[in-house]
């Protein structure tokens, strides 16, 4: 056998289905300057703000519930104070 013989039938190789580019990943806006920007990106890297999920962004009574969180904890603070 030749040492320039080729295995093409390699279990390293990748396949051919994997190599047709397909994998982008999911793409979202940036809230400042709407630049198109990867997901799971934390800061913009066209206007470099951070980017971080606003209250708004969060379904109507998940916020209801986060408000009651919140005021619940700073009852707690104030009473254990006092």
């Amino acid at each position: 056998m030749s040492p320039y013989y080729n295995d093409f039938d390699d279990d390293d190789l990748p396949l051919a289905q994997d190599m047709d580019g397909t994998d982008d990943l999911p793409e979202a806006l940036c809230p400042s300057c709407r630049g198109l920007v990867t997901e799971d990106t934390q800061k913009c890297p066209h206007c470099g703000d951070w980017i971080t999920p606003r209250l708004s962004s969060i379904p109507g009574w998940r916020r209801w519930v986060y408000v009651a969180v919140v005021l619940l904890m700073l009852y707690a603070i104030l009473r254990w104070t006092f």
